[in-house]
């Protein structure tokens, strides 16, 4: 299969989890999928500035989430 490792924006620990999203500025429409929060070692996920529209849903999977950069998106509220 592919090595997201190898994608644009996506940091790896040296295990091969996906660790961090760098995603800032990138031209983003839409809503971000929330199977983004299924990534179990996610730490950093960076959105700003893209036109989103972020939901919280799920964000309970992501249990060693520590950085979350979602201004100057579309998010109206944390509801």
């Amino acid at each position: 299969g592919d090595d997201v490792c190898g994608w644009y924006g996506v940091e790896c620990s040296s295990d091969g989890d996906v660790i961090a999203l760098n995603l800032k500025n990138n031209g983003l429409t839409g809503t971000p999928p929330t199977s983004v929060f299924h990534l179990a070692q996610l730490v950093k996920l960076d959105l700003m500035a893209n036109d989103i529209d972020f939901s919280f849903s799920g964000i309970g999977r992501a249990i060693n989430l520590e950085y979350l950069w979602i201004s100057n998106t579309g998010l109206k509220s944390t509801d």
